[in-house]
């Protein structure tokens, strides 16, 4: 076979392949692949207390934003910043505990701040898509549920545990005996138990200390060391969930 057939054949097969696949011929097995599941909406928890005496938690932070342009340094003094509506866009709660649920509060706002003091020079811009929420609480533990979602996007979440624990007790006068003494404290709301911790060196904390668990006001400590003095803190629990400390309280047995 000559150079110039060779040429020709070529030619013709290499058109007769464009022409497959402009007409979408082309066998199914070199099809594209098939588009996958769209990309979950992002959002965000911003760190807050993971243990809390009061019946609600305030929540915050911020979530997906379609059309929002991306963070960016601009040379000058904050400019005005257009950011697109929230429209289309949701951010909800869920107390998984409880099976309670509502809406959050969000929105879209725009963000410049310029680190040289005299306010100008380059300057960082962007839009955030923003929420916030007031949780009710359980005492005990609270599994909460911030979802999100948004146009061309999947429904997404984050989570985080959230303690409701019995406010703290106050001490009451305590009495010292022989090698003894006699503790007690304020019954607080919503508390199951109580744990009292003691040892013989101030501020020590929890680990440091000697745990008496599930106790009552008022309780007797004995076998304690005359004439030395010790130190007392006690914690009110809502089951698992153990509160703060109460102050330390020194009492010396006689």
């Amino acid at each position: 076979m000559d150079e110039h057939r060779l040429s020709r054949l070529l030619l013709a097969a290499s058109c007769g392949v464009m022409a497959l696949l402009a007409a979408g011929c082309w066998d199914e097995g070199y099809d594209d692949p098939p588009a996958g599941p769209p990309a979950a909406a992002w959002v965000s928890i911003d760190d807050r207390a993971t243990k809390v005496e009061t019946a609600t938690a305030w929540l915050e932070g911020e979530a997906e934003c379609p059309g929002c342009f991306a963070s960016d340094w601009q040379y000058g003094s904050c400019p005005v910043i257009e950011c697109p509506s929230a429209s289309g866009m949701d951010v909800s709660w869920t107390n998984t505990t409880t099976g309670a649920s509502g809406a959050a509060t969000h929105g879209i706002v725009p963000a410049c701040h310029c680190p040289w003091p005299w306010g100008y020079g380059y300057c960082y811009t962007a839009c955030n898509h923003v929420w916030w929420v007031s949780v009710p609480l359980v005492p005990g533990d609270n599994d909460i549920v911030i979802g999100a979602t948004a146009p061309g996007f999947a429904p997404g979440s984050d989570s985080m545990l959230i303690q409701r624990v019995p406010p703290t007790p106050s001490w009451l006068a305590p009495l010292a005996g022989a090698g003894e003494v006699t503790l007690a404290w304020t019954a607080t709301e919503n508390a199951t138990s109580y744990n009292l911790y003691w040892s013989t060196t101030p501020y020590g904390w929890a680990a440091l200390c000697t745990k008496v668990a599930d106790v009552d006001s008022p309780y007797t400590l004995g076998g304690l060391a005359g004439g030395v003095p010790h130190y007392f803190f006690v914690t009110a629990l809502a089951g698992a969930a153990e509160g703060f400390d109460s102050q330390r309280l020194e009492v010396t047995p006689q």
